[in-house]
């Protein structure tokens, strides 16, 4: 086995954006239209009865919370990559590192130790199921499309974290993960055989 390098472009986390976006649309929006009608404008808050400002005013009161939640949700995404990470990590949080990225102000967690192909899959992979899949699944059933375009926006954040998903997937549990920390991408490097 040789050591393996991964990396990808913008074009290529694009591409996997764009395959997701259309998975969900045949998979996700048309079931929730289908249930529960053409959703409308975000509303959050409860309507209000009142003027032309009222209404306003509550619409965009609903689409500053919804930003609210994108943002936090962008910590949160980090987070979960950590705490699934960590299990996996001899050296604890000493093995990881937070920062924003300066080419695209995008927030990251590298890992600063190798990993094993499990423990990496598995910390890549979880901010897509929980903050992407879950509300997506949560909001088809309550007819809540706050909760559900949320999900959707979740989903699509981790465009990046299904690529390295699938450059990993092929990869047998004979190699360790080493993160990138100046690019989207790992090494794949081939464990030391055992000595009989």
């Amino acid at each position: 086995m040789e050591k393996l390098t991964i990396t990808g472009s913008i074009d290529e986390i694009s591409f996997v954006a764009a395959k997701i976006t259309m998975v969900m649309a045949f998979a996700a929006f048309l079931p929730f239209i289908i249930v529960w009608g053409m959703p409308g404008p975000i509303v959050f808050f409860d309507p209000v009865e009142g003027s032309f400002g009222v209404t306003m005013g509550n619409w965009a009161l609903s689409i500053l919370a919804f930003g609210v939640a994108i943002i936090v949700g962008a910590f949160i995404h980090e987070l979960i990559h950590a705490l699934f990470f960590l299990p996996f990590l001899s050296s604890g949080f000493k093995g990881l590192s937070f920062g924003i990225s300066k080419k695209n102000l995008a927030l990251y967690v590298h890992i600063k130790e190798p990993l094993s192909i499990w423990g990496f899959r598995t910390g890549v992979i979880m901010p897509f199921i929980l903050l992407g899949i879950v509300p997506l699944i949560a909001g088809l059933f309550t007819g809540s499309f706050f909760v559900f375009l949320f999900g959707f926006i979740m989903a699509q954040s981790a465009a990046g974290d299904l690529f390295l998903i699938q450059k990993a997937w092929r990869l047998h549990s004979g190699y360790f993960i080493e993160d990138m920390s100046d690019a989207m991408g790992f090494i794949a490097t081939p464990k030391a055989p055992k000595t009989p």
